[in-house]
């Protein structure tokens, strides 16, 4: 699995998954995540089958999130208040 930073830009290949209980799990830096943090755009290429409208524009905020929680509470406070897919609507 690799994704792509926008256009021209670095490419983040995954090695060494783990699989276990149905899912997989990915080694990743914490270089890596700021990268994903930071992306305008993000194109992802796996050998799952994706729909060709897939689009993964939210793994940013996602990942932002996922930052600012894990790994410094001032950084990315944005991401909390942005709208996702995902989000709970109740």
């Amino acid at each position: 699995m690799a994704i792509q930073l926008g256009e021209d830009k670095d490419v983040i290949t995954f090695h060494g998954a783990q699989f276990e209980d149905g899912y997989s799990w990915f080694p990743l830096s914490e270089e890596q995540l700021l990268a994903i943090c930071t992306a305008q755009t993000i194109d992802l290429t796996t050998d799952l089958p994706l729909p060709p409208n897939a689009q993964f524009n939210e793994l940013p905020i996602f990942a932002s999130r996922f930052y600012n929680i894990a790994f410094n509470r001032m950084k990315f406070m944005y991401s909390i208040h942005v709208n996702l897919i995902t989000d709970d609507k109740n």
